[in-house]
């Protein structure tokens, strides 16, 4: 048998199952961890290529709808990468 342990509030729980519980907010906040880290990295670099392609559109104008064109693409990439690792780690 496992010890019951006293808690401050709510029904008494055994040792065991306060560790699950334990457990489980931990891995809980390790999941919003990296959900975090992941969207700042993201915006980190869409960030950047914007900065990137406006040094390129400012050297060379006429290449400006191609540059957007590379920058958008790229960046709805990022977005799905991000979606897709929001949705597989949940």
């Amino acid at each position: 048998m496992s010890e019951i342990m006293r808690r401050r509030y709510g029904p008494p729980m055994s040792r065991k199952a306060q560790v699950g519980v334990e457990h489980d907010t931990h891995v809980n906040g390790v999941v919003m961890h990296a959900k975090a880290v992941t969207a700042e990295h993201a915006i980190g670099e869409v960030s950047y290529l914007h900065a990137i392609g406006a040094q390129y559109k400012a050297a060379n104008p006429e290449a400006a709808a191609a540059i957007d064109l590379i920058v958008g693409t790229t960046v709805t990439g990022i977005a799905r990468s991000v979606s897709i690792f929001n949705a597989e780690i949940d």
